[in-house]
């Protein structure tokens, strides 16, 4: 169970990032224009702007879901770093380049341009759909995690990290989003860090995790190019098939071109793809190790056959509190971490979805030209009113029973 000082780095982890949010809404330029809302002022730095990218497509599903997968079905998730670098690739030399010269307010104006008006209409309803629909479950996940460690409600918890969102998303804008997003790759970092180095002292060591994982047939076989598809994992289903889910994910997605063409040159731009690609890798590395370091401790006494848990989706909590248990603070950096990563994609996607809303839906059918201050005003709003139908959406999940998968990786 959480400590005091377990509650008061995850208080911290959520007043900064409102801080944060409120620095941005109400000092300098408050977010005035459109912009300045949607785009940063085109001045964004390169660093944040990749940081951002990267963190905002890590959630607590991921976090807790690779070292569970690892675990049962070995390291093959190591190829999803391959894709993250053909992803990058294909952002710069094929897809970047159309974007930054088009200088679109969204992904889905190219549509417009390439086909036609209804042809965008229809990818904004799909996108707005899937997005608002996907949104709750990105708060159930650290909520679910939260409340094994806490015992505290799903759906309170759920409600307080939906609405604080919602509140320093609206008041800050794009820049606010970046730099939460930035502070909270600091958090996930830290804790992926300290968690790997406190697996490795309990779990005897690098040798030890790499004899076990080896015996264990938990390490890939990097000349296995089989194409069986009815295997659970290999270098095709892991290299080609998440090329194309990331590729849909970020290139192309909304939170991913707004964010890096808020930069000023297109050098930049680059740049800000090879920090993103850098910080995808390396989480989703040491999330790998983590796994192994799983494997190690329990390949001799599986937890779910003992009864210790009921899923292995709760493999991860149950090792940390047997590993970092005793020591303050470390469970709840790692609920720092999960919220962190939630919160990240939370955020850019309440963002992005308001400036489609707006420029691809509103802005259009508006019988007179607004002011810039009164179109930032309509973005609040919008995000505001978008928080809270997947505040009611969440009301409706998380009353179901349907969400009991939504822990599976």
């Amino acid at each position: 169970m959480l400590t005091v000082f377990d509650y008061l780095i995850l208080c911290a982890m959520l007043l900064i990032s409102v801080a944060i949010g409120i620095y941005f809404g109400c000092f300098g330029t408050k977010q005035a224009t459109t912009k300045e809302y949607l785009h940063g002022g085109k001045k964004m730095g390169v660093i944040a702007v990749g940081v951002s990218v990267g963190v905002s497509h890590f959630s607590g599903v991921t976090m807790m879901a690779i070292p569970a997968d690892v675990y049962k079905f070995g390291a093959y998730l190591l190829f999803i770093n391959l894709a993250a670098i053909l992803v990058g690739l294909l952002s710069v030399y094929v897809y970047l380049p159309v974007f930054f010269q088009l200088q679109i307010s969204s992904s889905y104006e190219y549509l417009a341009k390439r086909f036609d008006n209804r042809t965008k209409q229809l990818a904004v309803y799909l996108y707005l759909f899937s997005e608002i629909i996907f949104f709750p479950l990105l708060a159930y996940i650290p909520a679910l995690a939260f409340s094994a460690t806490s015992g505290l409600s799903v759906n309170l918890t759920a409600f307080v990290v939906c609405a604080l969102c919602i509140f320093y998303t609206t008041i800050g804008g794009l820049k606010t989003v970046v730099w939460t997003d930035f502070f909270q790759f600091i958090v996930i970092m830290v804790s992926v860090i300290i968690n790997c180095y406190l697996g490795l002292e309990k779990s005897g060591g690098f040798m030890s995790i790499w004899d076990t994982a080896l015996s264990g047939q938990r390490l890939i076989n990097i000349t296995d190019f089989n194409v069986d598809l009815t295997r659970q994992d290999s270098f095709w289903t892991m290299t080609v098939g998440y090329t194309i889910t990331l590729a849909s994910t970020i290139v192309v997605h909304q939170t991913g071109v707004q964010k890096y063409l808020s930069v000023s040159k297109f050098r930049h731009c680059i740049w800000s793809v090879v920090y993103s690609t850098f910080c995808k890798c390396a989480v989703s590395t040491l999330c790998v190790f983590i796994g192994l370091e799983i494997y190690a401790k329990y390949s001799d006494c599986d937890p779910l056959i003992s009864n210790k848990i009921k899923k292995y989706d709760h493999i991860l909590p149950y090792f940390l509190t047997e590993v970092a248990g005793q020591t303050p603070g470390i469970l709840g950096l790692f609920v720092a971490s999960i919220f962190s990563a939630a919160l990240s994609s939370m955020s850019s996607l309440l963002n992005s979805i308001a400036g489609i809303i707006y420029n691809d839906l509103i802005k259009k059918r508006l019988k007179k030209e607004y002011s810039e201050l009164t179109q930032s005003n309509i973005l609040k709003v919008l995000i505001i009113l978008c928080g809270v139908a997947v505040l009611l959406i969440r009301k409706f999940h998380f009353s179901s029973n349907c969400l009991s998968t939504t822990t599976h990786y």
